[in-house]
């Protein structure tokens, strides 16, 4: 899933951050904006939390995000903090 949105975002805007950036914010409905400030503030307080258990593995969640997807990553971190509590 992650890989078709990053391919389709490659498509439709190359790497004119500028034209992307004016369909997410500037020029963006209301809704989309407010799902663009969402999306940040929740991937930005889960990387929070993830540092709070262990600030090593927010690196890790950083460099699964271009392949996974910003969801994906912190989630396969955060089972693997688990796994780690579990069997400790």
């Amino acid at each position: 899933g992650w890989i078709v949105l990053v391919y389709i975002a490659y498509t439709t805007y190359g790497f004119d951050v500028a034209a992307l950036w004016d369909a997410i914010w500037t020029h963006a409905n209301p809704s989309v904006a407010f799902m663009t400030v969402d999306t940040i503030v929740l991937y930005l307080s889960v990387l929070l939390y993830i540092a709070y258990r262990d600030v090593t593995l927010v690196g890790k969640a950083l460099l699964y995000t271009p392949f996974a997807g910003p969801g994906a990553a912190c989630s396969i971190v955060m089972a693997g903090m688990e796994l780690n509590r579990i069997n400790s």
